[in-house]
């Protein structure tokens, strides 16, 4: 069992986030405690209203949100009930056993975990200390439940690819922006290998994260600066930009530079047990319904993040595959011709692949794990240089790489102020 704790400034973002993802049938309430019976079908308003009582006694905290993730192995046989005990087994023995909190089970990764939404503040109004809270209590807490509940140990489940690491996805409103962007680019800057920079937003997508270039154009034709953004369900970007020298990993331009050619001096190819997962996807949407949706979640089942890339008027141009075992990416081509724009489309719709057909997607827009109200928009904003034919190239190219001005409205992060010259004495 891999537990994770993070501490935050809101509750309301971090139910809303959670409430969601029940909505969108991704998740469900499992448990609660400190709460009236039928609180399941609350609302958001009344959930955290019971979390209100305790941090309104301390008013001086502002970081009195408490979120815990516990990720388990495929291979755990664990059911409702025994993430239920694990759940309550577990807060009693970081010292949360009083305090009120949610439970909620996810479905949206390949591995079964839980979400837990509880508060710091206690019913005296004192502010239960979190330091070194996932060192101390936490480890122990989580050993002793491996032994006795005969689980796989955290240390095994570093070496399986679903929870490596156990990296969320930004969701914005929950957490300060840099310290989540911060945690998501270092971590797949530092341990996934790519070969372009539309190759790196792809696996940094999977974390609703975005990397744009910005700056003056160099004699190149490059942007040297980069720019980080939290994006939403439909790929918007929502944040405020991060720029890459003011994080302490500095995932600059030239860091992801030195990556790409690393990946490309190594010259790294898709192994074949990678390519039978995919393979693998691919029959059984043969076998089952046959669209975008199902090969996507298929995929997401073997630890593959697929990326389809999409021209302005809505028809598939470019896949992108990220594998989360050995943690490379691929484009389609590289893997195979049944795993490429054209392939998918003769497997799927005989001849032609528009994303507004309603056999793509279901009536709630969903696509995986994402609810998409136009599936990957981000495409249409940002360059894609390794998928482009010439008469795409001149599409894509026409549009700008600096950020729109009704996306983000702010002062150029770039800009350097100028001096005031001091007045002589008079």
């Amino acid at each position: 069992m891999v537990a994770k704790i993070t501490t935050g400034k809101s509750l309301h973002g971090l139910l809303v986030y959670n409430e969601n993802k029940v909505k969108l049938g991704e998740a469900k309430v499992l448990s609660g405690n400190g709460f009236p019976s039928g609180f399941e079908l609350s609302s958001v308003k009344t959930k955290l209203r019971r979390f209100e009582k305790l941090t309104d006694l301390n008013r001086r905290t502002k970081t009195n949100c408490v979120h815990i993730s516990l990720n388990f192995s495929p291979k755990d046989k664990i059911d409702d009930e025994l993430l239920k005990y694990t759940a309550k087994e577990y807060m009693k023995r970081i010292g949360f056993a009083v305090q009120p909190y949610l439970v909620y089970r996810h479905y949206d990764a390949g591995h079964p975990h839980i979400h837990i939404v509880t508060t710091n503040i206690d019913a005296g109004g004192k502010r239960i200390e979190t330091h070194d809270l996932g060192k101390n209590q936490s480890e122990k807490a989580r050993r002793l439940l491996e032994k006795e509940l005969g689980l796989i140990k955290a240390e095994d489940q570093k070496k399986e690819y679903t929870i490596r690491t156990p990296l969320e996805k930004a969701e914005y409103g929950i957490a300060e922006t840099k310290s989540l962007v911060s945690n998501i680019v270092t971590e797949v800057l530092r341990n996934y290998y790519f070969g372009s920079f539309s190759a790196f937003n792809a696996v940094l997508s999977q974390y609703k994260v975005e990397a744009v270039e910005a700056g003056k154009v160099t004699e190149e034709g490059k942007m040297p600066g980069l720019l980080y953004f939290i994006l939403d369900n439909r790929g918007k970007r929502v944040s405020v930009p991060v720029k890459a020298s003011s994080i302490h990993s500095r995932p600059t331009r030239r860091a992801v530079d030195r990556k790409i050619e690393a990946f490309k001096k190594a010259a790294y190819k898709p192994n074949k047990e990678m390519k039978q997962r995919i393979s693998d996807a691919l029959n059984a949407c043969k076998n089952n319904e046959r669209n975008l949706k199902q090969f996507g979640e298929e995929l997401r089942k073997r630890a593959v993040y697929f990326k389809p890339a999409y021209t302005v008027d809505g028809k598939l141009f470019g896949t992108t595959y990220v594998d989360n075992i050995s943690r490379t990416v691929f484009k389609g081509s590289e893997i195979g011709k049944e795993f490429t724009a054209s392939g998918i489309q003769r497997e799927f719709l005989g001849s032609q692949l528009n994303i507004f057909n309603k056999t793509d997607i279901d009536g709630s827009g969903k696509f995986g794990s994402f609810n998409l109200e136009y599936p990957y928009p981000e495409y249409h904003t940002q360059s894609n240089q390794d998928y482009l034919n010439p008469d795409l190239s001149k599409i894509i190219s026409s549009r700008s790489l600096r950020i729109p001005e009704q996306e983000y409205a702010g002062p150029n992060p770039f800009k350097r102020r100028k001096k005031r010259k001091k007045k002589p004495n008079s």
